[in-house]
């Protein structure tokens, strides 16, 4: 990715393909009734390729067209979005970006909002030490081992768990973590339930919000049922 007068744009690429010989015998095979399958066989290419060029492509350089771009502006809606409306969520961002007629990749707005996603984690765990002096941060330690495999390690440690409706919660169920999860909506929370040997779910909805109406009675009643 790279930034072009202060627009993030993926880079141009030109690829070689095959030569012009190879392209004649593709088209030929494909007049005499060849699938495309026995084309790639018989000239030991990719199938992909026989098709790109049934479908027209021509022989000597492809140029890939250029990826979709964030200006400085969108960028910065973007990121407005990724705090407010997608909570968080870059699909989310991106579809709310092509309603706004702006197609752009997953990846792109992943990049556009790793400043605002960096500053959040932050702000977070300033927050969780203030609140919690004794608490313990183990990726922020000198352990060479970091995401999924120290998660999944560390849960079979645990007395109990808690973990919103994402990757860590189904590694900390993977790990044997006695599980509380907290679910947004019930259609996901049934969809995308973990697959934890103990398990508690809170759901969002059920109190008539988001994430933030959850109440904390509710969840300390919760864990006090997995620790029993």
């Amino acid at each position: 990715m790279e930034h072009e007068q202060g627009v993030l744009v993926s880079p141009r690429a030109e690829v070689l393909v095959v030569e012009g010989e190879m392209v004649t015998a593709i088209r030929e095979l494909t007049h005499r009734g060849w699938g495309a399958k026995a084309i790639a066989a018989e000239l030991a290419i990719a199938r992909n390729t026989v098709r790109r060029y049934q479908r027209g492509a021509v022989a000597g350089v492809q140029v890939r067209p250029s990826a979709r771009r964030l200006s400085v502006a969108d960028q910065a809606t973007a990121q407005a979005l990724f705090q407010r409306e997608a909570e968080g969520n870059a699909v989310v961002v991106q579809q709310l970006l092509a309603e706004r007629g702006r197609t752009v990749s997953v990846r792109t707005v992943q990049r556009a909002v790793a400043p605002v996603r960096q500053a959040q984690r932050a702000a977070d765990v300033a927050t969780v030490r203030a609140a919690m002096p004794n608490a313990l941060f183990p990726e922020s330690g000198q352990t060479e081992v970091k995401g999924p495999l120290l998660v999944i390690a560390l849960a079979s440690r645990l007395a109990a768990a808690v973990a919103n409706d994402a990757g860590p919660g189904h590694m900390l169920a993977a790990g044997g973590a006695p599980l509380l999860s907290l679910q947004k909506d019930r259609r996901k929370a049934v969809k995308f339930r973990p697959a934890a040997q103990q398990l508690e779910v809170l759901v969002a909805e059920d109190y008539g919000g988001g994430m933030e109406a959850l109440p904390v009675d509710s969840a300390a009643q919760a864990l006090e049922r997995l620790l029993a």
